[in-house]
């Protein structure tokens, strides 16, 4: 009686013939298909979901070389750069503002700033060349210094922006354009 259901039971698969259908150009084909059809969906994703950009640029009273950002699905990573102050002269500033932008518009969106007051005053070049101030690492859920706005903004442009007023009553203003370009689609 077993003798009979084991039969019955390699008959049928004698007609489905698995090795069959495995070795045949249909199941190839299709097969194959869905495997790239997965292969280029993850491809998308991953190119999509990690973002790096590398930017430097010149100005009147700084220069910034090899700027890097890294927006990817775990952190998000801004590093300044090495700042250097170009400017012959030093100016004693008692009030400062400066930093990195985004265009918002004809109105700039500050990303990574900082501003100070004193009536004493500061070096301007010992400020600028204090440039770690500028590096950020910010876990990808946080989304305080490159939310969904700021991340969509860096393909138009960044900007450094140095406003101080010195202790002569000297306004100093300079906004450089990054040159920016994004490394990975």
């Amino acid at each position: 009686m077993q003798d009979k259901k084991i039969k019955k039971k390699l008959n049928l698969l004698h007609k489905f013939n698995l090795k069959k259908i495995l070795n045949s150009a249909h199941t190839l084909v299709i097969s194959l298909s869905i495997l790239i059809t997965i292969l280029i969906i993850f491809n998308y994703h991953i190119m999509n979901v990690n973002r790096t950009y590398m930017f430097n640029g010149r100005g009147e009273f700084v220069s910034i070389q090899n700027g890097a950002i890294s927006l990817n699905h775990d952190v998000h990573l801004f590093i300044g750069s090495d700042l250097t102050y170009n400017h012959d002269e030093d100016f004693v500033v008692i009030e400062y503002t400066f930093g990195y932008y985004l265009p918002r518009g004809l109105d700039m969106m500050p990303l990574l700033v900082q501003r100070g007051a004193d009536d004493l005053g500061f070096s301007l070049r010992g400020l600028i060349e204090q440039g770690s101030m500028f590096n950020l690492v910010e876990p990808y859920q946080n989304k305080i210094f490159f939310n969904r706005e700021s991340m969509n903004r860096l393909d138009n442009g960044l900007y450094f922006i140095i406003e101080a007023i010195t202790i002569d009553g000297i306004e100093i203003f300079d906004k450089i354009s990054m040159d920016i370009s994004r490394l990975s689609r």
